[in-house]
């Protein structure tokens, strides 16, 4: 739970699977559940990771019609709580049950499904899936015409698919005078149980001698 602050309230856990799927016209899916969450057959996913479409659940429709392409976000709601999972790479989505979303994580058919590829789906490898389930009680108005994420579970969808690069040296020497093949502008430094950490925002140089075109964070563990 998070205590204080932005979420203050909410839950966050995060889930991994590891699936190599090798039997034969099976489906494999992950149902995330909340009891007490009576979303009337509404659901919420992402088109792009920004803008978000809204699903209704017809229980005169098969169950093919009902899975929804979830870039990295698919959401539950009511008016006192919001479940929300965040993917880390595309899949398929569903929520066929009341208060539950339908993650799928892999799918194997030994005959053509008649959905344009003209053959089975038999070329399964080894695939690992981190989803991040987020509660949420506060921050959100299940009211609004239109779905919007809140800054908390947009924050939690940053961490997820845009972490913390780790990097280490034992070298002593400063990190700005090292020949590491990125530009080292220093941000703070922390010294902690014999262990000196550095905040760094690291740039990657582009082609053709170009100036340098990105930023972004990382930790330097100096041993």
């Amino acid at each position: 739970k998070i205590p204080t602050g932005d979420g203050e309230g909410s839950t966050v856990i995060d889930f991994i699977y590891e699936t190599n799927l090798q039997s034969a016209n099976q489906e494999w899916f992950a149902r995330f559940t909340a009891p007490d969450i009576a979303n009337n057959g509404v659901f919420h996913t992402d088109l792009n990771g920004y803008n978000f479409d809204t699903h209704h659940f017809r229980s005169d429709m098969p169950i093919q019609s009902q899975v929804f392409p979830m870039p990295t976000h698919a959401s539950i709601e009511d008016d006192k709580k919001r479940m929300t999972i965040l993917s880390e790479h595309a899949q398929g989505t569903a929520s066929l049950e009341e208060g539950s979303i339908d993650i799928w994580l892999d799918r194997r058919l030994n005959q053509d499904d008649n959905r344009g590829l003209g053959q089975g789906v038999l070329d399964n490898v080894p695939t690992r899936t981190r989803l991040r389930v987020v509660i949420e009680t506060k921050g959100f108005d299940s009211r609004s015409p239109e779905f919007q994420i809140t800054p908390f579970c947009k924050q939690q969808w940053k961490e997820l698919n845009h972490p913390l690069e780790m990097f280490g040296t034992n070298s002593d020497k400063p990190l700005d005078t090292l020949d590491l093949g990125v530009s080292v502008d220093k941000v703070s430094k922390k010294k902690g149980h014999g262990t000196s950490t550095t905040n760094n925002a690291i740039g990657i140089k582009g082609g053709g001698g170009s100036s340098w075109a990105y930023k972004f964070p990382v930790v330097f563990m100096v041993y």
